[in-house]
């Protein structure tokens, strides 16, 4: 009996009057009272949660005290149909923009298809492709995953084939792909039967180029090394990878974002087709208190193939400097790569050369000759061995050929002499600004990188200044000797 009326009463020793007392909190149909047994931690509850959608409306520009429950349910549902509405214009907007790169890069007789799918929910893809797993999906007329599958892997081949080995494809994401455990995957260079090939993979944390095989309804995808590329992706953003020869390039909304060289896929006559789609479902444990939930592959709004044409651009080229005026740390007695993060600000750059900030180098993705220029704004104060010293500084250019990074040239180097100044502080006569132009040499998926010498002494002789026009590394396309 003790143990019941504890029970009942909420406490330990509970007598009849603590039973009472909880008891008379109840409604007539057993639920809590709201005017008597709303208190404590549930009191604390409903104000959090009044506070909540009062800072809701009020974010809206409505007024929050006379703002109901069910006009916050009404006007987050009004938000989520507004935002998929605008992600849906995105998309066909951008299925437009891919159509249009697919034309430009196609070049004279070469491939270009565009397909924006379309259709009822349910209907198959257009004829091109072959496998009745995809089709379309929801009422924006994306390809996506038949909804009557469970868990698994599930794809359809394209009979569109590229006229040459350099190839590009194009895809705008439609909705779904909320998750990492279900990719999909864009194939070309393929065989006609696509057993073998390349692959674009997508998922909404990555974009990654491969190779891959297939054996029955079994694929086996394999990355290139350093082929992936993060970052967020979602409804509307166009995703594009393209070749020339064995550098590959990943873009994503219109920038390159990735270049890789591979020679892991195998190129010829017999390996241009392209257009195949791979998608996965897959059901998730998402933890106690979530349960498991189902994720499909991102459907997809529209699909490009088209042959690489190696753009014709009025200029072509990259440049980035130093804003910042603080010193950096500098080496002696060798070459060494500028500090991480030297150069803080891309000013210029055209769509064939990646820029890279945090290892002060630029990309290429076009065998061609550059010129390169490198500024540094130099310390005058600085810590050295002893007064009237000669200190040779000076700018190097190191290049990455093949994966490798080396020395590529010195620039003529300037004859610093130390003059004395107060305590162990000698100030270096050097130029304002030591930097060089080189001209090189790089193969499509080469770099350059900044660089710098000092022979002797130490602390910090670089730096830049707001402006950002004396520290300064560019990059042009083409030889000025």
């Amino acid at each position: 009996m003790q143990t019941f009326m504890d029970t009942v009463g909420g406490t330990v020793g509970a007598s009849m009057t603590d039973v009472f007392n909880r008891l008379s909190k109840l409604s007539a149909t057993g639920q809590i009272n709201g005017a008597t047994g709303i208190s404590g931690a549930i009191a604390e509850a409903q104000t959090g949660l009044n506070s909540m959608r009062d800072a809701f409306a009020n974010g809206l520009g409505l007024l929050g005290s006379a703002f109901t429950n069910i006009d916050a349910q009404n006007q987050a549902i009004l938000i989520a149909e507004t935002a998929k509405q605008a992600a849906a214009a995105a998309a066909a907007a951008n299925a437009q923009l891919a159509k249009s790169q697919g034309q430009q890069n196609a070049g004279a007789g070469g491939l270009n298809y565009t397909t924006v799918f379309g259709g009822a929910d349910f209907a198959a893809l257009p004829a091109e492709f072959t496998g009745n797993n995809l089709c379309v999906r929801g009422s924006n007329g994306y390809a996506g995953i038949n909804s009557a599958l469970g868990d698994g892997t599930y794809y359809v081949t394209c009979n569109k084939q590229f006229t040459t080995d350099d190839q590009s494809i194009s895809v705008v994401l439609g909705d779904q792909g909320g998750s990492t455990n279900a990719p999909e995957y864009f194939l070309f260079h393929s065989d006609s039967a696509y057993t073998a090939g390349a692959y674009l993979k997508i998922d909404n944390g990555s974009a990654t180029i491969g190779s891959y095989t297939r054996s029955g309804a079994t694929f086996t995808f394999t990355p290139f090394s350093g082929g992936s590329w993060s970052g967020s992706l979602g409804q509307g953003q166009v995703v594009e990878v393209h070749n020339v020869g064995t550098a590959w390039t990943i873009s994503v909304g219109g920038n390159a974002v990735l270049p890789v060289t591979s020679s892991g896929v195998t190129f010829g006559p017999t390996r241009r087709y392209g257009g195949g789609m791979v998608m996965q479902r897959a059901t998730v444990n998402l933890g106690w208190f979530q349960g498991t939930k189902t994720y499909d592959a991102f459907r997809v709004a529209a699909l490009t193939l088209s042959d690489f044409v190696i753009p014709a651009y009025a200029g072509s080229g990259a440049r980035m400097v130093r804003t910042g005026t603080g010193t950096v740390a500098s080496t002696r007695g060798s070459a060494a790569q500028l500090p991480a993060n030297f150069f803080g600000v891309v000013q210029e750059s055209t769509p064939d050369i990646i820029p890279d900030l945090a290892n002060n180098k630029f990309t290429v993705s076009v065998s061609d000759w550059y010129t390169v220029t490198l500024g540094y704004k130099t310390v005058k104060a600085n810590t050295y061995a002893a007064n009237n010293v000669s200190v040779d500084i000076g700018a190097v250019l190191f290049r990455t050929l093949s994966g490798v990074t080396s020395v590529y040239q010195y620039a003529p180097q300037a004859i610093a002499q130390t003059i004395a100044g107060s305590s162990d502080t000698f100030f270096l006569s050097a130029p304002g600004v030591i930097g060089g132009t080189f001209v090189v040499y790089l193969n499509a998926g080469d770099a350059v990188i900044g660089g710098y010498y000092a022979s002797s002494g130490s602390g910090n002789f670089l730096t830049g200044e707001s402006s950002g026009t004396q520290s300064v590394m560019s990059i042009k396309r083409g030889k000025t000797l």
